[in-house]
């Protein structure tokens, strides 16, 4: 499936109230050769692209394989929890019973001016797929000042994460099961709204540091 050029805009009511949804419901659903090309996301409750590939881990031999080029959202998160992109596995406790091989590819997105985090990682546990972010740059990441993040973390850590360009969320059950499994290349932050909530630019959170081994960054 390719998708070329369009905007997704102002989606409210059904969780995840995301711009686009990708979520298989089940390992009979297959989401590959999936291109979103130029596509522009505005205003939705949720985020501008939220992708959750649970459904495809409960059988063996699955896989994903979806790229996102020249992906642009602005002002998504109307909901004060979300941004322009959310890779996303639900839990704690949460573990894929089994591995779902091949790779989600974002390069060239720009993400203006989300609710609250820019680019959020959430529980990629060691079967989840790779993920690969090539030149992706977020702009003012809780822009109004007045976003949240819940990623089942203490308050205050979810208040820096509301804050932050990018997030990754690990699970310390899966240190260094999965090395490299998170990569970012030539990715960066830019706070032009003169705000001082943002912090980090890039916040990697787990109870185990090992886990953190898992995430590559490269200039």
């Amino acid at each position: 499936m390719r998708i070329e050029s369009g905007e997704f805009r102002e989606t409210a009511g059904t969780l995840p109230e995301s711009g686009i949804d990708i979520e298989p419901d089940g390992p009979s659903d297959r989401i590959e050769n999936v291109r979103l090309s130029g596509v522009r996301t505005q205003r939705n409750r949720g985020g501008g692209l939220t992708l959750a590939p649970a459904g495809l881990g409960a059988a063996e031999g699955r896989s994903i394989s979806v790229t996102v080029e020249d992906f642009t959202s602005h002002d998504d998160g109307g909901n004060r929890t979300g941004g322009g992109i959310r890779l996303a596995l639900p839990g704690p406790p949460f573990q894929l019973a089994h591995k779902v091989s091949g790779e989600v590819r974002v390069m060239r997105a720009r993400i203006v001016n989300p609710s609250a985090w820019g680019v959020a990682v959430s529980r990629w546990v060691a079967n989840a797929p790779r993920a690969v972010f090539e030149d992706v740059i977020v702009q003012n990441p809780n822009a109004a000042g007045s976003g949240a993040a819940d990623f089942g973390w203490s308050a205050g850590e979810n208040a820096i994460a509301a804050n932050e360009g990018f997030v990754v969320a690990l699970l310390a059950a899966d240190a260094g099961a999965g090395a490299q499994r998170v990569e970012f290349t030539r990715c960066r932050v830019e706070d032009r709204s003169r705000s001082l909530g943002e912090r980090h630019g890039f916040f990697v959170h787990s109870s185990n540091p090992e886990s953190k081994t898992d995430v590559v960054f490269e200039p």
